[in-house]
């Protein structure tokens, strides 16, 4: 027997602050003067849970951060730098799977 589950999850937010300093490693200006953008990601995954030789077990699919929203890790706040305010770390649309094992049944 089949049984078909559909998960999601929602994570929308304003950004985290961001402490400027210069190259001597001091605060410029008031710490948590300025954000990182908006975060925004949703999550959509398909699961079939079915038994196979005695044993129930789930296989689960699907996208994390459907919408490819750009959504930064990591921010050059150094103001001395060449690349000030250069958002990076950014991850796009993710297919993910897994196989679990969910015991005897």
């Amino acid at each position: 027997i089949w049984q078909t589950n559909l998960g999601y999850s929602l994570d929308w937010r304003n950004g985290f602050p961001i402490t400027l300093f210069n190259e001597d490693q001091q605060v410029v200006g008031p710490p948590g003067s300025r954000r990182f953008p908006n975060y925004f990601s949703l999550n959509i995954m398909l699961e079939r849970r079915f038994r196979f030789f005695g044993f129930e077990w789930a296989l689960r699919g699907g996208f994390d951060n459907i919408t490819n929203t750009p959504n930064p890790t990591f921010v050059d706040s150094n103001v001395d730098s060449p690349h000030f305010m250069t958002f990076s770390g950014i991850q796009g649309r993710v297919l993910n799977g897994r196989l679990r094992l969910l015991g005897r049944k």
